[in-house]
Formats: C-alpha cells, sequence, structure tokens
C-alpha cells in the first residue's frame, strides 16, 4: 500500500533548536530539512547574524535566496557592493563567493536553498 504524501505541515521557530557558528556570532534554526521533515528539493532556514560580523562566504554548488526580515548589511562580490535591508532578495548563484558585513543590529536572513542542505 502507497504512503499517503505529506500534504501540509506548521513548524514553529521556537521548537527549532538553534545551532551557534562563527564563535556563537551566527544563529541558524534549520526550519525544514530533507532528513528531518523528507523535503528533497530545497531546505528553509531563518539565520540571524550579530551586529558588525563580517564574514567571507562560498556555500558551494547550492542555490540560495535569503530575504532580509530584520537588520541590514552591506554585501560585496566581484566589484561591486549593496547594501540590503528588510525586503531585500539576495539570489545567490551555485559556487559565488561573497563578503557580508551586518549594520549595528545585525541581520535576520530567512534562507531557501536547493536542493537541501541539513
Amino acid at each position: 500500500m502507497a504512503t499517503a504524501a505529506r500534504q501540509m505541515h506548521v513548524v514553529d521557530i521556537e521548537s527549532i533548536p538553534v545551532i551557534y557558528h562563527h564563535e556563537g556570532r551566527e544563529q541558524i534554526r534549520r526550519i525544514v530539512t530533507r532528513g528531518r521533515d523528507g523535503y528533497q528539493k530545497f531546505s528553509f532556514h531563518v539565520v540571524h547574524f550579530d551586529a558588525n560580523l563580517e564574514k567571507d562566504m562560498k556555500e558551494g554548488d547550492l542555490e540560495i535566496v535569503l530575504f532580509v526580515l530584520q537588520g541590514s548589511a552591506k554585501l560585496t562580490w566581484d566589484d561591486k557592493t549593496v547594501e540590503v535591508r528588510p525586503g531585500s532578495a539576495i539570489c545567490v548563484a551555485p559556487l559565488t563567493p561573497y563578503h557580508h558585513t551586518t549594520g549595528p543590529q545585525g541581520m535576520t536572513v530567512a534562507v531557501c536553498v536547493s536542493p537541501p542542505i541539513e
């Protein structure tokens, strides 16, 4: 007998444990993952970066969309620098290196990643 596919579920962010990175200055809540939730095409996270955090990023062979919920940052890639703030969507192609420096309130982003990461 075939198992019915999960059509929808709701996750309370407070029920998701925090993962700390970058000496505790980056807090990640992995809300939807392949391992826990069985999603095969994407994962979804909420990440908070503390104030004035400088970080070099290169995510590997992943397509990523970040949506700024709170705070701000300056993003630099190639020869471009852009300031992002609440409502900014950042689309990152696979293997694209970039640098960000968060503003005085830090920055909180919703992150969708494909393929999914744990």
